[in-house]
């Protein structure tokens, strides 16, 4: 006789399912909350040639995931990529731009007004963007940290960001077509403002110097290398650590001031840390001045400022005429340079 065994229904703690892919992750649960924020857009761009639905993905990961990117041009564009950042991108917290020429007022007005919640921009000689492309700004409220180096910006654009955002911390004004007057009045209407850079050559900084006390009691910070010096500027900047009771650091240019200038070592002696640097290297290293007397307190050398480096942000990417990947040299404090 022949027994014959019931059939069984399928049993899943048997049978093995099939394996999970990325595909089958929560999109915005995982994907683009958790999977995004380790990966810079160029991992997500060239993942998004992979194939449609890679690109719906990585789409969605730039629009919502992707909130910090730093691109790096050097006069050879492959458009699509940093195009696909600018049309897609709507969640960015921090932005840096550096050498992009090709990045008209057209193009920077869409990127600015898609990202209304930016906290930080940088742009270094962005020749192409006047104060028209950078009006959208005055509607990021959340804008604390905004630096702006050899561009053609004007007026205009101080003018109108002053109407709305009055939450600026941080500021760097290098090589941009205003006078002290006109910076004067930015500054008015800025007093959280805690570090400052400003770097206007053949400018006579006098009258936004003398009232930068009053303008900005919260100062720190205050860096006003390559600028146009006179005798009545050096007495005011001797007086600057009196007039500011918190300001901790004062950067000056190298070639206007000896290391055993008399002026810096009164400043020094008012607890206030002097750091001076080439005039017109704009991405070199401080060189903080240590006095070799005695003083009340002492002062060691401090790291190099981010905003003094702007490329020092390493593992960002270069892009030229194909999608290569180069990486970001690194400067480190000896002088030496690693990939």
């Amino acid at each position: 006789m022949v027994l014959k065994m019931p059939k069984r229904k399928y049993d899943q703690k048997l049978v093995s399912p099939a394996r999970a892919t990325f595909f089958d992750l929560p999109i915005y649960d995982v994907v683009v909350t958790v999977i995004a924020k380790y990966l810079s857009w160029y991992d997500l761009y060239s993942f998004s040639l992979c194939s449609k639905r890679c690109k719906d993905i990585a789409d969605c990961m730039l629009a919502k995931g992707l909130d910090r990117v730093t691109i790096y041009g050097d006069g050879k564009y492959n458009l699509s990529p940093y195009r696909t950042i600018i049309q897609t991108s709507m969640r960015l917290r921090s932005v840096v731009l550096q050498h992009m020429d090709k990045l008209n007022n057209d193009i920077c007005q869409k990127f600015l007004t898609n990202n209304l919640y930016l906290e930080e921009v940088k742009m270094y000689s962005c020749q192409a963007i006047s104060s028209d492309g950078l009006l959208p700004l005055r509607s990021c409220t959340n804008l604390t940290k905004l630096s702006l180096s050899r561009m053609p910006i004007d007026q205009k654009f101080f003018k109108a960001f002053n109407e709305i955002n009055n939450n600026l911390v941080e500021v760097n004004i290098t090589d941009l077509n205003i006078n002290a007057e006109e910076l004067r009045e930015f500054l008015a209407h800025q007093p959280h403002l805690e570090k400052i850079t400003i770097a206007l050559r053949d400018t006579n900084i006098k009258p936004c110097l003398v009232e930068l006390p009053s303008l900005c009691p919260k100062m720190k910070y205050l860096d006003i290398h390559n600028a146009y010096y006179t005798p009545d500027v050096h007495d005011i900047l001797k007086n600057l650590p009196d007039n500011c009771p918190k300001l901790t650091k004062i950067c000056l240019s190298k070639d206007e001031f000896g290391y055993e200038d008399e002026m810096l070592i009164h400043i020094i002696n008012k607890n206030c840390e002097v750091a001076l640097r080439e005039p017109d290297e704009y991405d070199a290293q401080e060189e903080t001045y240590v006095p070799t007397f005695d003083t009340e307190s002492s002062h060691s050398n401090s790291s190099t400022d981010p905003d003094d480096l702007v490329d020092s942000d390493r593992g960002e990417l270069h892009f030229g005429d194909e999608l290569t990947i180069e990486p970001t040299k690194t400067r480190h404090h000896d002088g030496e340079s690693s990939e």
